[in-house]
C-alpha cells in the first residue's frame, strides 16, 4: 500500500473527512498532471491488460504441462497472484473517480455522481478490486522466495529433494501464503469508508479514510514501514537475489565439473530447463522490485506535493506490472517444452504425442 498512508502526511490536521484521492487532475498546463494522466489512464492499463492476456495463456500452458511437480505448482500460483495484482491497475472505478464526468464538492473530495445504485456499485467495486489486487500482490511477493528455496534444495540436495519437496507440500505452502496475507489485506481494505453525501442538492458517494486510520496514523505507518513493507519488499527481494546468486555460481561450477567427467557420469538429477525458467522468473522479480523499492523508500520528502506522490506510485506500479506481466515471455524464451505447449494450444504446429521434460 505504498500510495495511501504516506499521502496522509500532507494534511493530517484536517478535522473533516480526509479524501482518499485528489481531484482536479486534468490540468492541461501542468506537466505533472499530464504525466499522471498518461501513466494512469494509458501506460499502466495497457501493460496490465497485456499482462492479463499473457497470464491467461501462461495458466493454460502450465495446466497442459501437468500440475504434478512442485515447480509447476509454484509457477501456476505465481501467475494467479500476479493476475490478481493487475486488478489494482485495472480498477475501472478509479478511472471514473479521477477522470469521469464528476464535479467537485470542496477541494479535497472525489466522488461518484451517477445515481444512488451506480454510485454504491462503483464505490464497492473500487474497494473490491483493490482488496483482490493487494492480496495477490502480497502473496506474489513471497512465491519467488519459495521458488528459490525449491531450486536450492533441488540442486544442493538432489537425492532427498523429491522425497522432501512434494506436490502436496507445495500446495500446502501456497494455500498457507494466501491465508497468511488475508488478514493484513482485510485490515488494509477496512481503512476506507463509503459515505453518501449531498452538495447543492445533488446526492453523491465519496471514498474517505476512516476515523481509526486518521486517529492512529503514526502507529499504522510505523507498523507498515518497519514490519509490513520489509516483509513485502526487502526481505523477499534480498533472499531471492542472494539465492539466485548462489544458484548461478553452483550451476556454473557443476557444469564446469561435468565437462571433465566421462559421458557415463554426465547425468544430473535436476532439470536445467526448469532451473533456467525458475531462475529467470526470480531475476525479473528481483530487478523490478528493486526499482520499485528504491522509488518507494528514496523518492519521498516530507511536505511533497500529492501529485508527486501519485506520479511516484504510477512508476512503482509500472515496474510491478511489468513483473506481473512477464511470465509468458519467461516461459517461452527459457523452456522449450512450454514453448511447444503454447504452439500446440494455438494449433501453430501439430501436437506431439509426448512432451518430455
Amino acid at each position: 500500500m505504498e500510495n495511501d498512508t504516506l499521502a496522509l502526511h500532507l494534511d493530517t490536521t484536517n478535522t473533516e473527512n480526509l479524501a482518499l484521492f485528489i481531484c482536479g487532475l486534468m490540468r492541461p498546463n501542468n506537466a505533472k498532471y499530464k504525466f499522471f494522466h498518461v501513466f494512469f489512464c494509458y501506460v499502466n492499463p495497457i501493460v496490465a491488460i497485456a499482462g492479463l492476456i499473457f497470464n491467461t495463456i501462461s495458466l493454460e500452458i502450465l495446466r497442459c504441462s501437468g500440475l504434478n511437480k512442485p515447480s509447476t505448482i509454484l509457477l501456476f500460483s505465481l501467475v494467479l497472484s500476479d493476475s490478481l495484482h493487475l486488478l489494482i491497475t485495472l480498477n475501472f472505478s478509479k478511472f471514473v473517480l479521477f477522470f469521469g464526468p464528476n464535479g467537485e464538492a470542496g477541494y479535497d473530495c472525489c466522488y461518484y455522481i451517477y445515481g444512488l445504485e451506480l454510485n454504491y456499485f462503483l464505490a464497492f467495486s473500487s474497494n473490491l478490486f483493490d482488496f483482490l489486487g493487494y492480496w495477490g500482490r502480497h502473496v506474489g511477493s513471497w512465491i519467488p522466495l519459495f521458488i528459490t528455496i525449491e531450486r536450492i534444495l533441488a540442486i544442493f540436495k538432489p537425492i532427498t529433494f523429491k522425497s522432501f519437496v512434494t506436490p502436496k507440500r507445495s500446495i500446502i505452502v501456497v494455500i498457507a501464503l494466501f491465508l497468511f496475507w488475508l488478514p493484513y489485506t482485510i485490515v488494509i481494505a477496512c481503512y476506507y469508508k463509503i459515505l453518501p453525501e449531498t452538495f447543492n442538492g445533488v446526492s453523491y458517494v465519496s471514498l474517505y479514510y476512516n476515523d481509526f486510520l486518521l486517529e492512529n496514523i503514526d502507529l499504522i505507518e510505523d507498523v507498515q514501514h518497519w514490519v509490513a513493507d520489509p516483509l513485502l519488499s526487502w526481505f523477499p527481494l534480498t533472499f531471492v537475489t542472494l539465492g539466485c546468486t548462489v544458484l548461478i555460481i553452483k550451476i556454473r561450477l557443476a557444469l564446469s565439473k561435468r565437462r571433465t567427467l566421462t559421458s557415463t557420469q554426465k547425468s544430473v538429477t535436476w532439470s536445467p530447463r526448469t532451473t533456467r525458467t525458475l531462475l529467470l522468473t526470480c531475476l525479473i522479480f528481483a530487478t523490478t522490485h528493486s526499482a520499485a523499492s528504491f522509488l518507494l523508500y528514496f523518492y519521498y520528502q516530507p511536505g511533497q506535493l500529492a501529485i508527486d506522490l501519485f506520479n511516484r506510485n504510477n512508476l512503482i506500479f509500472f515496474f510491478l506490472n511489468v513483473n506481473a506481466s512477464s511470465n509468458l515471455i519467461v516461459y517461452i524464451s527459457s523452456n522449450r517444452k512450454l514453448f511447444r505447449i503454447m504452439l500446440n494450444i494455438f494449433h501453430i504446429r501439430k501436437k506431439t504425442k509426448s512432451l518430455k521434460e
